[in-house]
């Protein structure tokens, strides 16, 4: 059970439909809040419009983000304005990408799916080359690739923990705050 790399692009592939895969399993909405605005001299920022949309959306239309910041500049030509974009989960409320912790369990998740289906294959790949003299159970290698797998599979798990509870934080703190009143 040598841990190998990727090596072709169907692994890789592969790798981006699990991938895919374990976001769907965790129902992650991807949206993203755009802030246009500027940084002021107390190094803080000022936001003079923002949008929260889906990233589908922010990605096809981009050019109206793009227009947006053009006509902010105009209007405050001594200011540098820029767009800042933050991706996040619309139904948790916490932030998507590659080291957030929603990533981080997607990662893991596909990962997981990737060592299972390697096992397997090593499995009938032994099974297939001794067929009277293979036992998995006395299997050095595989019982190391077990234990790897099963200390990654409880890691997820708390992971998955730690999820939840910043959740129940974050929607206890969502009910706190007053409503927007929409004029």
């Amino acid at each position: 059970m040598a841990g190998r790399r990727l090596e072709s692009t169907e692994d890789w592939q592969q790798y981006v439909r699990d991938h895919a895969k374990a976001e769907r399993e965790l129902r992650i909405e991807h949206w993203v809040w755009v802030g246009i605005g500027y940084r002021d001299g107390s190094n803080g920022m000022v936001t003079l419009y923002s949008y929260d949309l889906p990233r589908g959306m922010s990605e096809r239309y981009r050019w109206v983000i793009r227009w947006r910041t053009a006509r902010l500049q105009c209007l405050h030509p001594r200011r540098n304005i820029t767009a800042w974009y933050s991706y996040y989960d619309k139904r948790t409320g916490l932030e998507t990408g590659f080291n957030s912790c929603l990533g981080k369990l997607a990662a893991g998740k596909a990962q997981v799916t990737k060592a299972r289906r390697s096992r397997e294959g090593y499995i009938a790949a032994q099974k297939k080359n001794y067929p009277l003299f293979y036992d998995p159970a006395a299997d050095q290698d595989l019982i190391k690739f077990d234990e790897k797998l099963a200390r990654k599979v409880e890691n997820l798990r708390i992971l998955e923990e730690n999820i939840r509870q910043a959740v129940e934080n974050h929607r206890r703190e969502q009910a706190q705050r007053p409503a927007d009143s929409v004029c």
